[in-house]
């Protein structure tokens, strides 16, 4: 009896950048502290969670993080939908046939669709036909506005330090503030 594999796609995180502490002085100066190792333990520890907490519900990377998306069974239809934005590049899809022999997909059989995530069959191209059902195509590529909070969107870095200063202010509540959200809005995805 041959065993069946329900259809998923999952993204795995393969690098991430990480902030620098030369970047705590704009935090400090937001919140007023001293430049203190307790004081800036503190800081790295609410801006990574508020960083965290805002990349989830925005579906976003700020800083170029790599990623790998898996997708169990052929693609259906010619397009690949890359879960986390803004795509950087797209740096390899790699495909898996039925001996488990894993083949990069050339860069000619694709396009990447950089603004709308998407990643889709250059004309007449097809996926090949031997894939395995498991983890049958693997996409890695890089997302992120850029490698340091200064390439971050105003709104989105003025967030930020709202929300990192809401988390050392109120150190047991870790919801979104109102005025986060506000200015979170306009990079949220609303699906129609």
């Amino acid at each position: 009896m041959a065993t069946t594999y329900k259809r998923r796609e999952f993204s795995t995180r393969a690098t991430t950048t990480a902030m620098g502490t030369e970047e705590l002085a704009l935090f400090r100066s937001h919140l007023h502290l001293e430049d203190t190792a307790d004081n800036n333990t503190l800081i790295q520890t609410y801006r990574d969670a508020a960083r965290q907490i805002m990349e989830r519900e925005l579906g976003s990377i700020f800083l170029k993080e790599g990623w790998e998306l898996a997708i169990d069974g052929p693609p259906n239809g010619e397009t690949i939908y890359l879960p986390k934005s803004p795509i950087i590049a797209v740096s390899s899809v790699t495909t898996y046939d039925q001996a488990d022999s894993g083949t990069v997909f050339s860069s000619s059989n694709y396009e990447v669709d950089i603004s709308g995530g998407r990643l889709f069959l250059a004309q007449s191209k097809v996926w090949p036909s031997d894939l395995r059902e498991f983890r049958t195509v693997v996409v890695s590529y890089s997302a992120g506005f850029g490698t340091t909070l200064a390439e971050l969107p105003p709104l989105l870095l003025q967030a930020l330090l709202l929300f990192t200063g809401h988390l050392w202010e109120n150190r047991e509540d870790a919801t979104m503030p109102r005025s986060v959200r506000q200015l979170v809005a306009p990079f949220l995805e609303i699906d129609s």
